[in-house]
């Protein structure tokens, strides 16, 4: 569905609440319900309450393999909540191809080469600014490795890696988005940096050193300026790049 005021295609994702005694079958409805409507509808969210461990993602094992055999197009996701043990469960639904938010275990993603991209629903995550959601997912692994052996951490590369690059390709879209090349469409912003240090010392020289501070110090700079594609959003401006 185009959007005639801002140019922008919608599309839907079908909602399924996983603690319900019928979810089994509203996962099999909703399917259904997608394919018939692939013009509006691409995939299917299983939705939950944290305070209900009901809708544990193992217990959707067998109608996902079903689904996902008959529908292999439609993607799925699962809403962060669910209770993390037994683990496995978790890592089951991993591998069937679902897409999972929260805190993540990503050394087990790695190993079995799977996508992982960093994003906020702005809503329900920390906030919509990148280096604050990088910053928790920093802290989420660093939490994890305290109780899970050999658990990684992950450096201000790999962070910032995760939020551009390979969030365009959990998307489908590495070859349009998530990197400054000639041929890409990029949504840019421009901080003003005078803040990230204190007693107005100069800024590292090294690439790794100026998104460390970024990541760690850049939650609250100013954004000056703000263009997405080629236009410029904030300050209001009718001239692009």
């Amino acid at each position: 569905m185009l959007d005639a005021a801002t140019g922008v295609t919608v599309r839907f994702q079908a909602v399924v609440l996983r603690f319900t005694p019928t979810a089994e079958q509203g996962v099999e409805d909703a399917y259904a319900f997608v394919d018939r409507h692939r013009d509006l509808w691409v995939g299917i969210n299983m939705a939950g309450r944290e305070d209900n461990e009901k809708g544990y993602p193992g217990r959707f094992l067998s109608v996902y393999r079903k689904m996902m055999g008959k529908y292999p197009a439609i993607s799925l996701s699962i809403h962060a909540g669910e209770s993390d043990e037994p683990i496995h469960h978790v890592r089951d639904t991993l591998f069937l191809g679902a897409l999972r938010s929260g805190v993540m275990a990503y050394d087990r993603m790695r190993e079995n080469e799977i996508t992982v991209g960093l994003a906020s629903d702005v809503a329900a995550g920390p906030e919509l600014n990148p280096w604050e959601v990088m910053k928790a997912a920093s802290y989420g692994q660093n939490v994890r490795s305290c109780y899970v052996r050999n658990a990684k951490t992950f450096s201000p590369a790999e962070l910032f890696h995760l939020a551009t690059v390979s969030s365009a390709a959990v998307l489908g879209k590495q070859s349009e988005i998530g990197q400054l090349r000639k041929g890409f469409m990029a949504d840019c912003a421009l901080w003003d940096t005078r803040d990230l240090l204190p007693y107005r010392s100069k800024l590292p020289h090294q690439p790794s050193e100026l998104v460390s501070l970024l990541i760690y110090r850049g939650a609250r700079l100013e954004a000056t300026k703000v263009w997405l594609a080629v236009e410029v959003v904030w300050p209001e401006a009718k001239a692009g790049i």
